[in-house]
């Protein structure tokens, strides 16, 4: 119930700034002035923080309160509920999804059932587990696994890293908004994978990669050091 009136709330925002802009570009704009604040909260990119401001400039002082808003209301829905992709729900709600690219978002429970039947690891017996997704769309696979390894008992930002890429550059930073939120460690890049695969790892992301902010968790940190160390050892010997 509390997720339909956050979702109603957003609605009500959301035309309120499009009687003066397109939707689509409000919903753009929207995503992209949050990733680029969380991406810059913890790795700061001047590039990212210049079109932060080109987009900020494009709006009023009251819709560019309504857009933070929007933001907020999209905290509350993923903390009340996070068994949902509260984004991707409301991109094909408004009709965004491109049906010439093949755009269908998964249902949530679909991608629950899935991510479920996928996992052949017991998180206990590991370290940690890595996922890699090279069409992730809004992250439903990935926020499904993740919700899954905590129903098996998982602390959730040491034990799983994500890996996230998708061609649209809205959709993939969709994805990285609600990872980011949802408390889950790795990266999101923007690029076709079939013609760019993407060249990074758990220790070593792309210059180019949206790193969420438990990427820097400590323990992330120690595992790199870990591994330099390991690795330097290595050519010495």
């Amino acid at each position: 119930m509390e997720t339909l009136k956050y979702k109603e709330r957003f609605a009500r925002n959301f035309e309120s700034i499009c009687s003066n802009h397109s939707k689509f570009t409000v919903w753009s704009d929207f995503i992209h002035m949050i990733a680029y604040s969380i991406s810059n909260s913890c790795d700061y990119k001047q590039e990212r923080e210049d079109s932060y401001l080109a987009i900020v400039k494009r709006y009023s002082k009251s819709e560019t309160e309504k857009l933070s808003e929007l933001f907020a209301l999209t905290v509350l829905a993923l903390e009340e509920n996070r068994y949902q992709d509260f984004l991707g729900q409301v991109y094909m709600d408004y009709g965004f999804g491109d049906t010439r690219k093949g755009e269908y978002f998964t249902p949530y429970d679909i991608a629950a059932l899935i991510t479920k039947l996928a996992q052949s690891e017991q998180v206990d017996e590991v370290p940690y587990v890595t996922v890699n997704d090279p069409a992730c769309g809004s992250g439903v696979m990935l926020i499904a696994f993740a919700n899954e390894m905590i129903k098996e008992g998982a602390t959730l930002h040491q034990q799983l890293f994500v890996i996230a890429n998708d061609l649209d550059p809205c959709i993939a930073l969709m994805c990285y908004i609600q990872l980011s939120l949802l408390g889950c460690a790795g990266y999101v890049c923007i690029r076709n994978t079939l013609s760019e695969p993407v060249e990074g790892s758990v220790y070593h992301p792309p210059a180019d990669a949206f790193l969420t902010p438990l990427f820097f968790h400590p323990v992330w940190q120690t595992r790199r050091l870990l591994k330099s160390m390991r690795r330097a050892n290595n050519e010495c010997s």
